[in-house]
């Protein structure tokens, strides 16, 4: 009762701007002091600190304790989600990519328009940049990365229809993982493709070839 309760005063005072104040998360923590292990004051004062510009890591805690307790889990990532995506953070996207492998690897649904929406702040190189996209990628072993990739890109409402993203996230994964040559040679080629296509993405392979260049002739 005591975690609703929250949750109440938390929409209230985001959605309909009624009050202000503490008493979302006053309730929340009081219900955690009762029970710590709750699974729905865990879920919303998760949600709870990364809508209001918390700290992120006591917001992963909460989310694991919640994920642990096996209940309610639709709800659970349901918040999660909501928390993470988008969130322009050192270390959300990281924690946003794990929890996609997570989700891919016991079999929970995912509908697509949150499937597009992990992939794009993940995966899309003309929204994610260099760093960006080196923390999603390195946040996982490389396997794993590259198949939560493929679950996202697998949409049954229509994945991501240009074939050469799917080219730049893998050249990006062989350079992560020390694989320059190999790496080079996957850009080069999507350098060729894209010629006579100006753009972001084509700036992006660009800027890799060069990088690339010179560190492999160093």
């Amino acid at each position: 009762m005591q975690a609703h309760l929250g949750w109440a005063h938390f929409l209230n005072q985001k959605i309909a701007e009624r009050e202000y104040g503490t008493a979302a998360e006053q309730n929340l923590r009081a219900a955690l002091a009762t029970d710590p292990s709750n699974v729905y004051a865990n879920a919303m004062l998760g949600n709870w600190l990364l809508q209001t510009d918390g700290s992120l890591t006591e917001a992963i805690q909460h989310f694991d304790v919640a994920v642990a307790s096996g209940k309610a889990r639709p709800l659970v990532r349901t918040f999660e989600l909501g928390g993470l995506i988008d969130l322009d953070q050192k270390g959300a996207r990281a924690k946003l990519i794990r929890v996609a492998n997570d989700m891919r690897k016991s079999n929970e649904p995912l509908d697509a328009d949150e499937r597009r929406r992990i992939r794009v702040t993940c995966f899309d190189p003309i929204i994610a940049g260099h760093g960006e996209m080196e923390e999603c990628l390195t946040a996982l072993p490389s396997d794993e990365a590259w198949a939560t990739y493929l679950w996202l890109n697998n949409n049954p409402a229509g994945g991501d229809d240009r074939p050469q993203v799917g080219e730049f996230v893998y050249a990006d994964l062989l350079e992560l993982n020390g694989k320059r040559q190999e790496s080079l040679a996957k850009y080069q080629a999507l350098q060729k493709e894209l010629k006579s296509q100006p753009g972001s993405l084509k700036e992006r392979v660009d800027a890799a070839v060069t990088r690339l260049s010179r560190s492999t002739s160093g």
